[in-house]
């Protein structure tokens, strides 16, 4: 209980603790092989005591963590700010936890920050997608999409469909156009149907180019 206390009350910067952190995390797995007995003690039973008394409540309690540090984000960061935010989180998370605790704990830290900043906040994250689109911001796209693939179990139907509907309502938009200077310009005699074809070109350009940066070729 006391060094989950330390690690709560250090969670912003485990840096700061991260000897004593450490020292004592180590500690159970040398009670483990005393307590086991060097001859028949195969990593899952080191690590049995190791996850039973500290691994399963430290993720109970980084899962609350993170999931506190998600809602926070959401309410006060726009989406573009959040993404770089989630990212940066990760490689700090990746950094100062690989120190601290064993390995195999390092890709469970990892799932429960994808779950609790992308999984629960979805919603957050796709209904912002579009105006990612129309403000052409593909470096916030890509990141989205990069950390939505992350997720184990996770379908990409929502995400791919966004991108479908927006090409559809952009298309019938820029069609809109074309007819609206149509109108103007057959009167005078200038508008020809190569115009009509062009608009349609640059319309599709304009998406392979953020799908393509954003889908990673998928």
């Amino acid at each position: 209980d006391e060094l989950l206390m330390l690690i709560s009350q250090s969670r912003d910067d485990l840096s700061q603790r991260k000897e004593i952190i450490k020292t004592v995390v180590d500690s159970y797995i040398i009670m483990s092989d005393t307590r086991v007995g060097s001859k028949c003690t195969p990593t899952t039973v080191l690590l049995s005591i190791y996850c039973e008394i500290f691994e399963v409540p430290c993720l109970s309690q980084s899962k609350k963590h993170y999931q506190n540090l998600a809602n926070m984000w959401t309410e006060e960061k726009p989406v573009d700010v959040y993404l770089q935010n989630i990212e940066e989180y990760l490689e700090k998370e990746k950094d100062i936890c690989s120190a601290i605790f064993h390995e195999t704990t390092i890709p469970k830290l990892t799932a429960a920050i994808l779950n609790e900043f992308v999984r629960e906040k979805s919603e957050f994250l796709l209904t912002s997608v579009p105006g990612l689109i129309n403000s052409n911001d593909v470096t916030s796209l890509k990141k989205a999409f990069d950390l939505f693939m992350r997720l184990e179990d996770y379908s990409m139907s929502k995400f791919i469909e966004i991108f479908k509907n927006d090409f559809v309502q952009h298309g019938l938009e820029e069609v809109t156009k074309f007819h609206t200077a149509a109108v103007k310009k057959e009167i005078e005699g200038k508008m020809l149907p190569i115009h009509y074809v062009d608009t349609l070109v640059k319309a599709c350009h304009y998406y392979d180019r953020i799908i393509s940066t954003c889908f990673n070729n998928h």
